[in-house]
């Protein structure tokens, strides 16, 4: 997992072990690469850890946005305006167009990866008293999709150029590193990958 200082868990038993999340992952894994590649128990961590601080930050910023405007509905534009302030380039530019795809294709049958109801309960559990459009959930839920999507798409090249069948978190970890936008993102000072194992830049590994 990623943490930022000393992580305790309050789960018992199986969703201890087993996040939620990890459901998600395991459907964008298979749309990725439908060959029999999987992902480590603590890898599922690492990626629940990332979702998590990632959707915080946006959420958190795009209350921010709808405070100073002075609205009482989370919007899908607040999103994306979070989205632009908390990512950059290309990655930012692409994230913004799935969400835009997302929110014009909400009415299909197509059920997104990450459902609209978890994306909804994160921003619920940000204390926030606005009302939530449901556009606001679905653009959320693509750009966490496009971004999960680019990291396990990375650690399975990887793990293929190794040889691997397992996604461990020593491939999250260097994938993202390796991406200067990922690494902006996901790799912020005082952040730890827990069996990420060291990075020396230049293309050095150990």
């Amino acid at each position: 997992m990623v943490r930022r200082g000393i992580q305790q868990y309050t789960h018992r038993g199986y969703h201890a072990k087993h996040p939620r999340e990890g459901a998600f992952f395991k459907k964008l894994l298979k749309q990725i690469s439908p060959n029999s590649i999987r992902l480590a128990v603590t890898s599922s961590h690492v990626l629940t850890s990332l979702l998590r601080e990632f959707s915080k930050d946006i959420i958190n910023t795009a209350l921010e946005i709808e405070s100073a405007s002075k609205k009482r509905t989370l919007s899908a534009k607040s999103i994306q305006t979070a989205v632009r302030l908390c990512l950059n380039g290309e990655l930012s530019r692409h994230a913004v167009a799935s969400g835009v795809q997302a929110v014009s294709q909400a009415k299909t049958d197509k059920k997104p990866a990450i459902p609209i109801s978890y994306v909804r309960n994160q921003i619920k559990s940000s204390l926030t008293i606005l009302r939530i459009s449901k556009s606001a959930c679905f653009y959320l839920s693509a750009v966490l999709e496009y971004l999960l999507s680019e990291i396990l798409e990375l650690s399975i090249n990887r793990a293929t150029n190794d040889k691997k069948r397992l996604i461990t978190p020593r491939f999250i970890f260097l994938s993202i590193c390796c991406d200067e936008e990922l690494n902006k993102t996901f790799n912020k000072p005082g952040t730890i990958f827990v069996q990420g194992g060291p990075y020396v830049f230049g293309n050095s590994y150990f």
